[in-house]
């Protein structure tokens, strides 16, 4: 039985690239920005 292969295609949101590239330049680690990226949501959520 053979295998297809399939090319996965990713859409990638440029803007949250480039944030996201000035967030390591500025010294926060992705951990930081998960915990920020949370509590922003719990925040939207429970203000709604």
């Amino acid at each position: 039985m053979e295998v297809e292969e399939k090319e996965i295609i990713l859409t990638v949101d440029e803007e949250w690239v480039e944030l996201l590239k000035l967030a390591r330049d500025m010294g926060i680690t992705p951990e930081e920005v998960r915990a920020f990226l949370r509590q922003s949501s719990k925040s939207v959520y429970q203000s709604a």
